[in-house]
């Protein structure tokens, strides 16, 4: 199951980013990004994704993916889609 908070924060540590620099670099607030990464915030919208997957230097349909937006992505020529169980 994805899990879009899980996936910022694993993005976030291989960056070395605090939460507290990726809101900088986003220009969001350090709560908005850690009531995202807590799972707090359910829905977040696509303007603060793009604001993230830039800060992160990945793709913003890594992240629509992640917060469900998307049902398939592309990951290196290869599609990928979502196991419903």
């Amino acid at each position: 199951m994805k899990n879009l908070g899980d996936h910022i924060i694993k993005m976030r540590y291989v960056k070395g980013l605090s939460q507290r620099k990726l809101a900088s670099k986003a220009g969001i607030s350090n709560s908005t990004v850690h009531r995202i990464e807590k799972g707090i915030i359910k829905n977040v919208k696509p303007q603060v994704l793009r604001k993230i997957a830039e800060a992160l230097n990945i793709s913003y349909q890594e992240l629509l993916f992640y917060a469900g937006y998307l049902n398939e992505i592309e990951v290196n020529g290869v599609s990928v889609k979502e196991l419903n169980h």
